[in-house]
């Protein structure tokens, strides 16, 4: 967790004693500068000489806090708030704790205690805000975010965090006002104008969102999220020679899903001679962008070398068959001897991929007969043409808010005219109630099936109809007929404007327009079903 700043004289109430007030100051100024571990050691001296001290156990819990110790951290929170109940600033340090930790209820609530304690914490309102906004409870954030700019109109953060919110709550022309008054308050605000960039992108003003980024990137090249948010921007426009080039920046995002492999060995991007050497490349992010990327691995071992491919246990079956695989690994397997590696999702980089080059011959993938034989035969025959539909994506997958949809809102375009086979094992309970609703809609997944069971049930499917998840590089992997339902700013792999997809010859694309709607994307999907099927 970020490193908390010691402020002599807030909320502090030092000893007495000459001793504990000389220690009490070398260790607060020990903690200022850093040295986490020998203003620990200080605090617990003062400890030693007056266990009941408030501040050196208040502060001890933050050194804990920070030094990763979130059990004694939370065991000494606790001690300093039985010596100083509802004190605004233990419960804002432990909730600051509790955010870093994914405790995101816990944080919520000490922040709160602190609000109570000390109405205009700026701090805590700001923590509870972005905390709140982090589970999707968005206008109770926004109602703190309020508050905030009451108190702080002139604090360019108070702005941006605002207008990010407004972002995941798709008020985009709101959010963009507020970014422009954050930079307006601080014009070399670099968050702001990659943040505005990506407002801008949604909007589809794609020149002045890659100028935002550039002049964020022209403040302080270093900064990540600019390059990385450039080449999201680029990919999408097809621009995939400088896309490809600045999407290596993922690396460096801290959200990334997939944390940076720290090998021994070289980083391969298609810059050397590979015959006769070992290469070992490991999946990253989700199933679908290991899906997408394997087709490189022929294209690997046509150049000579032994190719080790790591990757989820639950797409080995489906794996085991490519071409150029000469020894499969799962995520937490032991790795054999290698010479270079190269992440899955840099091999279009390490070929040159350009949209007229992607190699696009499907299927690439097979599924094994026994268990086509064995849904075929627990599904039995049907007269009419089966579809198989996927709704929503992983929910931790930072773009699934706008990629998934609800059954409850594409339910009434599912046409009795044909049977659905619901992809999903983990219907919620309000899911598994609407589903047994629609007689045409089976659900024959469930706890005890897997990854697999859901691909069998792709591959006996006439149709494929998804939302930009997993199930959608499936059914383009086994070049199986496919539609799939885009967001009003899709991933950068759909690209703009074209219902076809250069990844996968057999799928159609049907987006949102700026309503963002998931009605009228699904009536365009039953439009196509008709028109393929008929009456």
């Amino acid at each position: 967790m970020p490193r908390m700043p010691i402020k002599p004289g807030r909320g502090l109430h030092p000893g007495n004693q000459n001793a504990v007030k000389g220690i009490l100051q070398k260790a607060m100024s020990l903690h200022n500068s850093g040295d986490l571990a020998s203003a620990a050691r200080a605090y617990q001296q003062i400890l030693s000489l007056a266990p009941n001290h408030f501040d050196a156990t208040h502060l001890l819990a933050v050194v804990m806090a920070q030094l990763g110790n979130q059990k004694r951290a939370r065991e000494l929170f606790t001690s300093a708030l039985a010596l100083h109940p509802g004190h605004a600033e233990v419960h804002f340090n432990k909730g600051t704790m509790e955010k870093a930790a994914g405790k995101l209820a816990a944080a919520v609530s000490d922040f709160s205690r602190a609000i109570e304690a000390a109405p205009d914490h700026a701090g805590a309102l700001n923590n509870r805000s972005l905390t709140l906004q982090a589970m999707h409870r968005f206008d109770e954030a926004f109602s703190d975010s309020d508050r905030l700019t009451d108190l702080a109109s002139g604090d360019p953060t108070v702005w941006n965090n605002r207008a990010t919110l407004l972002h995941d709550m798709m008020r985009l022309d709101e959010a963009l006002a507020c970014f422009n008054k954050a930079i307006r308050l601080k014009p070399d605000y670099v968050e702001a104008l990659n943040n505005r960039g990506n407002v801008l992108k949604d909007l589809h003003r794609f020149d002045k969102a890659i100028a935002d980024y550039d002049s964020a990137s022209a403040i302080n090249p270093d900064f990540a999220g600019a390059h990385f948010n450039k080449s999201i921007a680029l990919l999408l426009l097809g621009d995939y020679e400088n896309g490809w080039r600045l999407w290596e920046w993922r690396w460096q995002q801290p959200r990334l899903t997939s944390p940076k492999r720290n090998f021994e060995q070289p980083l391969w991007l298609g810059d050397s001679d590979i015959a006769g050497r070992t290469i070992l490349l490991h999946s990253e992010q989700g199933l679908g962008d290991t899906i997408q990327s394997i087709r490189y691995v022929p294209m690997v071992s046509d150049l000579g070398a032994r190719v080790v491919v790591e990757a989820p246990a639950s797409l080995h079956p489906l794996l085991a068959a490519l071409p150029g695989i000469d020894q499969l690994v799962g995520k937490d397997g032991t790795l054999p001897a290698f010479d270079l590696h190269c992440p899955l999702m840099s091999l279009p980089l390490a070929f040159g991929t350009t949209v007229e080059t992607i190699p696009a011959s499907t299927p690439y993938l097979t599924i094994s007969p026994d268990m086509v034989a064995l849904w075929s035969k627990r599904l039995g025959t049907s007269v009419k043409p089966r579809v198989a539909l996927a709704w929503r994506g992983n929910p931790k997958n930072s773009y699934d808010h706008s990629r998934s949809a609800r059954l409850a809102d594409i339910s009434p375009y599912l046409s009795p005219r044909f049977d659905w086979l619901c992809l999903h094992h983990d219907l919620t309970d309000p899911e598994r109630e609407l589903a047994a609703s629609i007689d045409h809609l089976k659900t024959p997944l469930d706890g005890d099936t897997g990854f697999e069971d859901a691909v069998a049930l792709c591959a006996i499917s006439d149709l494929v109809v998804t939302v930009d998840t997993s199930f959608a590089h499936i059914a383009g992997a086994l070049a199986r007929t496919s539609l799939t339902m885009l967001p009003f700013t899709p991933d950068w792999r759909w690209m703009m404007d074209r219902s076809d997809s250069p990844w996968y010859p057999a799928m159609t694309l049907f987006r949102q327009d700026k309503a963002r709607d998931w009605g009228q994307v699904m009536q365009d999907v039953a439009a196509e079903l008709h028109r393929r099927f008929g009456n």
